[in-house]
């Protein structure tokens, strides 16, 4: 099954509770990243931002007090008992307006006083450039932080999982390329292995390679079932076994060091499992 290129896929969540107010992108659209995805409305964002404004008013007076206490200590006018207690509200104020501010930064809100600045207002933007390939919000609808708004990936290249049996497993090396046939291509699609996932599944008892494909000349998109015709293993013997998927667990040849589904064979049927294997018929 072709999926998304997990190095290249982000999942958007608002990180804070609100109301979609607008929606800027559909599922499908190409973006760059820092496009601006959704606009919401949050009572915990005003909060957030209240106490951040707070802080930083409270600093700017510290800071003027802090000024004149030390310019009277340093014409002797004032103690320097007074000159200390005003540094040591400067420092508070400064550690408090500093938290605020992480806070808000935490949201994913830039810090701002601006005029300009809608207290409860939030702009979701994109982390990475690529297309919507999920879009599940609609304007009106309560958010919560931590609901998957959107999911945008990278297409120029895609991930094609692989299954393989335990004795198959050990003999992919990263790197060895992959020929890989789809009904939507003419031709055969080229790929790498790029990663294998050692953990078998409990009902097929398989494990998962995965093949990294450009598409930039092959059409393929996450969610089609492409079939693997070979892949290329280093130092193969004739007879022993390279790819067996679920549907089809074959025995594979040797030809130019890649294995392929030798036709000529007979079947079996394994009740336990609920697959066909192969049972070789050398010619």
């Amino acid at each position: 099954e072709v999926v998304a290129n997990g190095d290249k896929l982000a999942e958007v969540s608002p990180g804070v509770g609100g109301v979609i107010r607008k929606l800027h992108v559909n599922k499908g659209d190409k973006i760059e990243a820092d496009a601006a995805l959704a606009t919401l409305e949050s009572a915990e964002l005003a909060a957030v931002q209240a106490a951040y404004f707070n802080a930083n008013d409270q600093q700017k007076l510290a800071q003027v007090s802090f000024d004149r206490e030390k310019r009277l200590w340093e014409q002797k006018i004032t103690s320097e008992e007074s000159y200390l207690a005003a540094r040591r509200v400067l420092q508070e104020a400064e550690i408090t307006q500093r938290t605020a501010a992480q806070a808000l930064n935490s949201l994913g809100v830039k810090p701002g006083t601006g005029a300009s600045v809608q207290v409860g207002t939030y702009t979701l933007r994109s982390p990475i450039s690529g297309t919507i390939i999920s879009r599940n919000a609609i304007v009106g609808q309560v958010i919560s932080a931590d609901a998957a708004m959107f999911v945008i990936t990278d297409l120029a290249k895609v991930w094609v999982e692989v299954r393989l049996y335990p004795d198959d497993l050990d003999r992919v090396s990263l790197g060895e390329g992959a020929t890989i046939y789809s009904n939507s291509n003419s031709e055969n699609i080229l790929g790498s292995v790029s990663q294998t996932v050692p953990n078998f599944d409990e009902k097929t008892r398989t494990a998962i390679a995965i093949v990294e494909v450009d598409t930039s000349d092959a059409k393929l998109s996450p969610g089609q079932f492409v079939e693997v015709d070979s892949i290329c293993v280093s130092g193969a013997r004739k007879g022993s076994s390279a790819i067996r998927t679920r549907k089809m667990a074959g025995i594979y040849r040797n030809r130019k060091e890649c294995f392929r589904p030798h036709r000529s064979l007979d079947y079996r049927k394994n009740c336990n499992w609920g697959t066909y294997f192969r049972r070789p018929k050398w010619i």
